[in-house]
């Protein structure tokens, strides 16, 4: 179900004077403030990872290995950009198009790059929040102090993640046309991306065969390339080739979604 205050915002969208002529910022600040007010799935990709930072706290008791702190700290961004992803954006844009928003929209003088562009702005908005909001606890649960080099690959990799999952999120809408589904494969992803990380079972744990599958996965090279960035004398080729392989996940969500995901319901 779309949360109300979400359908009351989304409604606007579909009011006459804004079908006329909706406009480029208008668009925007109608999706900022649906996203605002749907707060449940803001909410979510907020709450999850700083509960995965607290267990981690907890967990490594008065002797915390560093070691294990920023791989806890890796987990918790990375969570937290998948879950906005998911939950608060390929949700969201299930929910807005059953509700016939983007019907009405396209009837308009406007767009589908400026539809799409604005719903991204919005979300990168939400992750800039997010992510702002996981980094100050990381600080004071961890004691972590930023340097240049530190905050350059940090953005490097939060832009080239923050992507990732917003074009999987926006894949998963055009392979699934009801939101009932999309909400329910996105849990299951979520539960698996949290498994692949290593939070329940630690990598070395696993069987070889999906040891090598769970490398191969976007949410495994990300979450790789976090814990690097917190000591950024261990960034090393592999690094490098992690984000090829990230950029090459982008390309490949992006291009199937941007070619075939429909506006209108079905």
């Amino acid at each position: 179900m779309t949360h109300p205050y979400r359908a009351k915002e989304v409604s606007k969208l579909n009011s006459p004077s804004i079908s006329r002529a909706p406009g480029f910022t208008a668009l925007i600040r109608a999706f900022g403030i649906a996203y605002v007010r749907s707060f449940r799935g803001t909410l979510f990709s907020l709450a999850l990872p700083l509960l995965i930072i607290f267990i981690g706290e907890l967990s490594a008791g008065s002797h915390p290995s560093n070691l294990d702190s920023w791989m806890t700290a890796a987990i918790a961004l990375n969570t937290g950009l998948f879950s906005q992803g998911l939950f608060g954006y390929a949700v969201d844009l299930a929910h807005d198009r059953d509700l016939g928003v983007y019907r009405r929209l396209l009837c308009s003088p406007v767009s589908t790059w400026e539809i799409l562009l604005s719903q991204l702005i919005v979300q990168w908005g939400g992750i800039v929040l997010q992510t702002t909001v996981v980094i100050l606890a990381i600080t004071e649960f961890y004691h972590a102090s930023w340097v240049g080099i530190h905050v350059g690959l940090g953005l490097l990799v939060l832009f080239v993640t923050g992507n990732v999952t917003l074009f999987l999120g926006q894949w998963l809408c055009t392979m699934i046309r009801t939101a009932k589904t999309v909400t329910a494969v996105a849990r299951l992803l979520l539960l698996g991306l949290l498994f692949s990380e290593g939070f329940f079972l630690k990598m070395s744990q696993w069987p070889t065969f999906f040891r090598h599958l769970a490398d191969m996965m976007p949410v495994h090279l990300s979450v790789t390339m976090f814990d690097a960035v917190a000591n950024a004398s261990r960034w090393g080729m592999n690094d490098w080739r992690d984000l090829l392989g990230l950029l090459a996940y982008t390309v490949v969500f992006a291009g199937i979604s941007l070619k075939f995901f429909r506006w209108t319901p079905v």
